[in-house]
């Protein structure tokens, strides 16, 4: 049952065309190339790392993530009417982003 469920969710976003961030808003698309990039910075981070390679994943993590942050309270205002594209805001909704401090 889930996993048809889950079937029908991704069969919808692919014939909405959310699946490529091509057919985003723009401010939705912005956003998650932020909590991408976000995600990516976070998971590099490692405090054995020399330390101008953990400053770079750093400011990466502060530019990123505060973008990201910032931009999520706004787009599910601005989109809490339009379950797909909450959808697609929500699935990138991380750890990281979320909790950036």
């Amino acid at each position: 049952m889930r996993m048809n469920a889950v079937s029908i969710l991704l069969c919808t976003f692919h014939l909405s065309g959310l699946c490529s961030s091509a057919h985003l808003p723009r401010d939705v698309s912005a956003y998650v190339e932020n909590a991408e990039a976000c995600e990516h910075f976070g998971g590099e981070y490692d405090s054995e790392l020399p330390f101008d390679q953990k400053r770079e994943i750093e400011n990466g993590i502060r530019k990123y993530c505060s973008a990201a942050n910032r931009q999520l309270s706004m787009l599910r205002k601005k989109y809490r009417r339009d379950p797909a594209m909450l959808a697609v805001i929500n699935r990138h909704a991380n750890e990281a982003v979320t909790d950036y401090r």
